[in-house]
């Protein structure tokens, strides 16, 4: 079942409009960073005036600018970085700091269930993550696009394979991507799965 009263908090940072993501749980005062990148200091402090103690950071996948200084930050909280296994290879950062997963792992983060769901096709170990009635789809999928398939390990059959996939998710997960590509910060999954493109061809079976 969904987890009630989680909260989400988005954050842009660098120079790439990356976003990262303060996922917390308000009744514990505590959180876990998605894809916390470039700006750590911002990060940190928002999630301290919200009251909420970083105790975990999971990544959508291993691309650097997703991961941007996060070494010290693990270093310095002493928190678990989590990553699919798949992905560990493209990590510039000390692998030792990193508790990798494989499949559809369902982790506990902070006290939250997060399903890991594998959409390789922007990178081999690319996941979507679901938390509560939220999704964070990384480099997967956009407001209105999808990933690049033209970057060393990428591949555009995995890519179709993994649109489809999320296609068939619940339609009221909230989606939060990870740039702001779109005209909208976040969606419901059911209306991007409507009217993005790139899943149509998908569907299709037509590769981006």
């Amino acid at each position: 079942m969904p987890q009630k009263n989680i909260s989400v908090e988005q954050i842009e940072t660098g120079r790439m409009a990356n976003f990262s993501y303060i996922v917390g749980n308000p009744a514990a005062g505590s959180c876990f960073l998605v894809d916390p990148s470039w700006d750590i200091g911002k990060i940190e402090a928002e999630a301290l005036a919200a009251g909420l103690k970083i105790e975990a950071c999971i990544l959508t996948h291993g691309h650097y600018d997703h991961s941007m200084h996060l070494e010290e930050l693990a270093r310095r909280l002493k928190v678990p970085v989590y990553l699919h296994a798949a992905d560990l290879f493209m990590m510039d950062m000390d692998n030792s700091l990193v508790t990798t997963f494989s499949g559809g792992a369902v982790l506990t983060l902070a006290g939250i269930e997060v399903t890991a769901v594998p959409t390789p096709g922007h990178s081999p170990g690319s996941v979507c993550l679901i938390a509560g009635g939220n999704i964070f789809t990384g480099d997967t999928l956009f407001i209105g696009a999808c990933g690049r398939v033209d970057l060393p390990g990428s591949d555009p059959k995995s890519m179709t394979d993994s649109l489809r996939r999320v296609a068939k998710l619940d339609p009221e997960l909230i989606m939060w991507p990870g740039h702001d590509y779109g005209e909208r910060r976040s969606v419901r999954l059911g209306d991007e799965v409507r009217l993005n493109p790139y899943i149509k061809f998908a569907l299709r079976g037509i590769t981006p």
